[in-house]
């Protein structure tokens, strides 16, 4: 009842900010499959969120090693105190037909190249053998969230969603997942977001 009154106030705002959703062809018509997003505001997960439920009808689940957001309804608890334990947490949920957004940078943003990405998101696509979609989110960074919710409301039509092709991490399955493995095929994702971002990948 909360997430629905929540998304039922909140939708026509956040769709109001994202003036463009480019690429929608390339989301798989059903899951599991993963979203390997950049980051750079504090409401991406939202504008992924609606981008995606706009072109698929599916909605959008983000891991976390906390309970605060239970009012979403949009994530989902792992276990954070070891990185085996937290892949299995989540290739169950991707078992299960869900489609998961990973934000690869690991932070948010606001430079104009890409941070060195995480080698989870690659990790976790290699162990539950899914696709990954890349995601780039262009907006207007904020330095903290209360600003975001600002110019959410101030600010209309000045967030841009584009998905890209499905990454080929076809040459580093079933191999051993070492993390040299992981650095190549986390490298791999990250040039897949190169022109969805206009931005430069220096790792």
């Amino acid at each position: 009842m909360v997430y629905a009154t929540v998304r039922t106030i909140l939708h026509p705002l956040f769709r109001g900010k994202v003036g463009n959703i480019i690429g929608s062809e390339h989301l798989p018509a059903h899951g599991p499959y993963l979203l390997a997003a950049n980051h750079v505001d504090y409401l991406d997960g939202f504008y992924v969120a609606l981008a995606v439920h706009e072109s698929r009808g599916h909605d959008v689940f983000f891991l976390t090693k906390s309970n605060n957001y239970w009012w979403t309804r949009v994530t989902l608890p792992i276990d954070g105190t070891k990185k085996s334990d937290s892949v299995t947490d989540a290739a169950q949920y991707l078992r299960q037909g869900k489609i998961i957004c990973n934000f690869i940078e690991g932070a948010r943003n606001p430079l104009s190249h890409l941070l060195r990405g995480k080698t989870g998101t690659a990790r976790l696509a290699l162990h539950a053998n899914v696709p990954v979609i890349p995601v780039g989110i262009s907006s207007k960074p904020c330095k903290n969230f209360m600003r975001s919710v600002t110019n959410l409301i101030a600010e209309r039509g000045n967030v841009t969603v584009k998905f890209g092709p499905a990454i080929d991490l076809g040459q580093f399955r079933g191999k051993e997942s070492d993390y040299s493995l992981l650095q190549d095929a986390t490298r791999e994702i990250m040039r897949g977001l190169v022109p969805l971002t206009e931005k430069v990948y220096i790792g």
